[in-house]
């Protein structure tokens, strides 16, 4: 799947299931609300992310989390489905004082 940007934010990290399903971790340094999460179902040649939560710069290891756990509880929900793609993107840029920004 190709992810580049939703709604302002860059996709740094996606998680894709043979099922059509995944989750996706965003960063916009620009927004009031720096980092989101959200799943996404592929659409013929589109991804419909929904379910969105956001979470602000001091809230990282939160967002971190979120998406770890959204990805975990998925799993738990359908033993046996297989990983289709999980990538991190560089990033060109980070906050000030951290050093890993991705889950």
């Amino acid at each position: 799947m190709n992810f580049e940007h939703s709604n302002g934010y860059k996709i740094i990290r996606a998680i894709g299931f043979d099922n059509g399903y995944g989750f996706v971790f965003g960063i916009d340094y620009e927004a009031v609300f720096t980092f989101s999460t959200w799943q996404y179902a592929e659409q013929g040649n589109k991804n419909v992310l929904y379910s969105g939560i956001f979470f602000t710069e001091e809230n990282l290891d939160t967002a971190k989390l979120n998406f770890q756990y959204r990805v975990r509880d998925y799993i738990e929900v359908n033993p046996g489905i297989a990983e289709k793609y999980n990538y991190s993107i560089p990033t060109e840029t980070s906050i000030e004082g951290v050093s890993d920004i991705y889950p």
